[in-house]
């Protein structure tokens, strides 16, 4: 997928801008990655599932944002993988992916690495909170 930024006007006022250490990006990148392997070595969770969905999601909302059709789509790909898996998991309470699914997850969550390299923080913190809340949705669906 090539991640090609919409064109826009700049704003004309300075946005207060947050200090984020680079370890602690690389912190924020490292628990989806982990939650991912544990579905390639067949010893997923909810939990992993829950860190993978959330982090696609805000990939899926900085797409949506900053970049062009082609990422969005890209994004909602990885996206509906997520809830493909979730739809089999309230059908027969095994957590599972194909090779393709799997294939389109990682795409998704490399997508999302560089989008969260590549944007302003004010973006990715109305990502994290509108992912926030697509979550709190899909988990009363879940729960039921």
């Amino acid at each position: 997928m090539i991640l090609t930024q919409k064109k826009r006007k700049l704003k004309t006022y300075n946005p207060i801008t947050i200090a984020v250490p680079k370890a602690l990006q690389d912190q924020i990148k490292k628990v989806p990655r982990q939650s991912f392997q544990a579905f390639l070595d067949n010893k997923q969770t909810p939990t992993d599932w829950y860190n993978l969905t959330f982090r696609i999601r805000i990939g899926y909302n900085l797409a949506q944002a900053v970049y062009t059709q082609e990422a969005i789509v890209g994004m909602k790909e990885a996206l509906d993988v997520c809830i493909t898996i979730k739809e089999r998991y309230l059908t027969t309470r095994l957590l599972s992916m194909t090779l393709r699914e799997s294939d389109l997850m990682e795409m998704g969550l490399d997508a999302t690495d560089q989008m969260q390299d590549e944007t302003l923080r004010r973006i990715q913190l109305e990502a994290f909170h509108e992912s926030d809340r697509f979550m709190k949705k899909i988990l009363k669906e879940v729960n039921g």
